[in-house]
């Protein structure tokens, strides 16, 4: 995903995938079989993977995220939409501001210690309105 969903946990910190990108992957790098047990819940609409293993001889911290470059989101976009009445309007996206984010993890195995800087950039998002034709709307962005 391009920009911060709240409820997908820390920025800099989510893995998520969209379709149709595959922008979440990760390897076994140990010697050790991996048991990959999905959950779905499709009431609740989520899944989730659980993952066991042997675990491995190691110790892995991560940084607090480091956010940088806060972007506004921008004005909201009104956009017209027949099906709905004169007079009503239904926001359908809601602004989050852009950033860039830095995290470190650092892995300690058998005395070495390796750090990585894991970097990632959320685009700001604006607002959506959906709204009635002939509806009142501010005059900068109207029409999306």
């Amino acid at each position: 995903h391009g920009y911060v969903v709240s409820w997908y946990g820390e920025p800099g910190m989510d893995a998520t995938i969209y379709t149709p990108t595959v922008d979440f992957r990760f390897r076994n790098d140990t010697d050790a079989f991996l048991l990959v047990d999905p959950e779905v819940d499709a009431v609740g609409g989520s899944m989730t993977f659980n993952l066991y293993g042997t675990k491995p001889a190691r110790q892995v911290t991560i940084s607090e995220p480091l956010i940088t470059d806060i972007e506004e989101p921008g004005v909201a976009s009104y956009q017209v939409d027949e099906a709905l009445a004169r007079g009503e309007i239904e926001q359908v996206e809601w602004p989050k501001e852009g950033m860039s984010v830095q995290i470190e993890r650092t892995i300690v195995e058998a005395g070495t210690t390796r750090t990585d800087t894991i970097t990632s950039y959320y685009q700001p998002w604006r607002a959506i309105y959906l709204v009635g034709p002939g509806t009142d709307v501010p005059d900068a962005t109207a029409g999306g």
